[in-house]
């Protein structure tokens, strides 16, 4: 009973073959996806889960106007988490991701301007939940991702890297419940990127941006079906070279369920 293993798949087949003869988006499309995961309850305090998906998609183009963007796409991904309750006030989740891309053109050979390129991502969040009574709480946030993208030849599968990422977000947010189904939060959230280009092996920092700012959260549930949530940030940004912006930004849900 404390153990889970699921497995998933699909398959699918478009034909996109219209009658006119100017339209040079007719396609066929092959896409396989799998996805094979397992949930490990170790202890009254411990959540183990494992996650391994993979993708595999085909695209042809009919006719020659487009034919040079043919290609097959390949994703692998594996992602293991934790969910860890040491006591019943703090909950803290660990989510790991690697992943590859690999985007192989049918015509790479014939097309000068078309090139072969893999995509790699690492990622980690930490989200930590810590409930001081029952009406406030503090949530914790941290999310740390590293990818890069370079050309690819798919038959000696070799690559060289042209652009590396190193994303870096941190968020804090203390949150109050007046009464049930209503809920305010405000916090504070930073973001870094920093962008490395390759000369080479040799790796050298391109350009960075960095944003800090408030955040707010309102969520009123007004019944059992429907619920209004709005969200808002305030972002002052810093890029190279010293200039500076400012954006603020808001988002509003509305959810209704029959």
């Amino acid at each position: 009973m404390s153990d889970r293993v699921s497995f998933s798949g699909a398959a699918s087949i478009l034909r996109y073959d219209t009658p006119s003869a100017t339209n040079i988006e007719d396609r066929d499309e092959l896409l396989v996806a799998l996805s094979l995961s397992t949930f490990h309850h170790v202890s009254q305090y411990l959540d183990l889960s494992f996650s391994l998906d993979g993708t595999l998609s085909h695209i042809v183009y009919l006719l020659k106007d487009r034919s040079a963007n043919n290609n097959i796409n390949r994703v692998l991904r594996f992602s293991p988490r934790t969910v860890y309750t040491p006591f019943r006030q703090l909950v803290t989740m660990n989510s790991f991701e690697v992943l590859a891309n690999y985007t192989v053109y049918d015509f790479e050979q014939q097309a000068a301007q078309v090139r072969s390129f893999s995509y790699r991502q690492f990622g980690w969040i930490d989200s930590t939940a810590l409930e001081i009574t029952s009406r406030v709480g503090l949530d914790f946030f941290v999310y740390l991702k590293l990818y890069d993208r370079g050309q690819l030849n798919w038959s000696a599968f070799t690559e060289r890297r042209e652009n590396s990422f190193v994303d870096k977000t941190y968020a804090l947010q203390a949150r109050f419940s007046p009464e049930e189904g209503t809920l305010f939060a405000v916090g504070v959230r930073y973001f870094r990127q920093s962008r490395y280009t390759y000369s080479g092996e040799q790796r050298k920092l391109d350009s960075f941006l960095r944003s800090f700012g408030p955040t707010c959260v309102l969520l009123w549930r007004l019944n059992r079906f429907s619920e209004i949530g709005l969200r808002g940030w305030y972002e002052l940004r810093k890029l190279e070279g010293g200039g500076t912006t400012s954006l603020a930004n808001m988002t509003m849900n509305i959810n209704i369920s029959l």
